[in-house]
């Protein structure tokens, strides 16, 4: 009886902080990042979106992963704002950090820094929607977050635990 309260007490400690694996990637600048996995936002037959958090632990930044994504070459197009609302019903504008396409062009990461003055916000309420103009033909593309309305308040402040 004792070992399974204890095997039970090790799954939930394990089960538990599973959703805040802090991650380490260090950048070509000599910078050191850190994050947890993306997570599915947003999802249908013709489009999906993924994203995390990531630090360096001075600023705090949203990486998305768009699908479909323009290809490499309108990537000159690529540094719009995104337009978030959140459960409170906030409207929050991002602008854009960075534009990479990554594994051999077949994924595209975009980061925006959050500022300081919305931190607090992005901690205490679950993202409702966000807007993202990717600069083709489509237009600006609206997310409806269906799946893990949670995950960047969950992952912001799992990351400001880190020292």
């Amino acid at each position: 009886m004792r070992y399974f309260f204890l095997v039970f007490f090790i799954f939930f400690i394990v089960h538990g902080n599973s959703q805040c694996e802090v991650k380490s990637k260090l950048w070509p600048d000599q910078t050191m990042y850190f994050s947890v996995s993306p997570e599915l936002f947003f999802y249908t037959e013709v489009k999906s979106l993924k994203g995390n958090i990531t630090t360096d632990k001075h600023n705090y930044f949203l990486r998305l992963l768009p699908k479909p994504f323009p290809a490499k070459e309108e990537k000159k197009n690529l540094d719009h704002a995104i337009k978030i609302v959140l459960t409170n019903d906030s409207a929050i504008v991002l602008e854009n950090f960075d534009v990479e396409y990554r594994s051999r062009d077949t994924s595209l990461s975009l980061m925006y820094l959050i500022p300081d003055k919305f931190l607090s916000l992005f901690t205490e309420h679950d993202v409702k929607s966000l807007t993202i103009d990717l600069g083709d033909q489509n237009g600006e593309r609206h997310y409806g977050f269906v799946l893990h309305k949670a995950t960047l308040r969950e992952q912001l402040n799992c990351l400001k635990k880190i020292k």
